[in-house]
């Protein structure tokens, strides 16, 4: 059995990815977010996203936040993949976001960024096939 690899995980090397195969994305996701803290829950697995000196980290420790972001695994492999909007996802309940909305507005910029950047990485497929494939069981 594989071992699951937490969101955080993913989330760190994802960003990695973006900063080193599609800089400009990566550069224009920290302008946006800068000033701002998200709280990225996915599968009740809250890891908080934050700005500093030019870079994007990833910590586990609670944090206040600008905003909330809570999906699935599926939910956020659908979103990466192309297979699912952002609107749709709100509109089928299958993401929820908590924040004022001057911060939704600029979360929203931002995660239209990160995928716009992330479909066009060509490491991306292989590290969302990992994180995926480490919470699967095997039958």
């Amino acid at each position: 059995m594989p071992d699951v690899k937490p969101f955080a995980w993913f989330l760190g090397r994802s960003l990695s990815t973006l900063r080193e195969e599609m800089t400009p994305a990566y550069d224009r996701l920290v302008q946006e977010i800068r000033g701002r803290t998200v709280r990225l829950s996915v599968d009740a697995e809250p890891d908080h996203v934050i700005e500093e000196s030019g870079s994007i980290r990833v910590v586990s420790t609670p944090l206040s936040f600008d905003v909330e972001f809570r999906a699935s695994r599926p939910v956020l492999k659908a979103l990466v993949g192309g297979r699912l909007t952002f609107l749709d996802g709100l509109l089928r309940d299958r993401i929820h976001l908590q924040g004022s909305i001057e911060d939704l507005l600029v979360f929203h910029d931002a995660l239209q960024t990160y995928l716009r950047g992330a479909v066009r990485c060509p490491s991306m497929p292989g590290l969302l096939g990992e994180f995926e494939a480490s919470a699967e069981t095997p039958p």
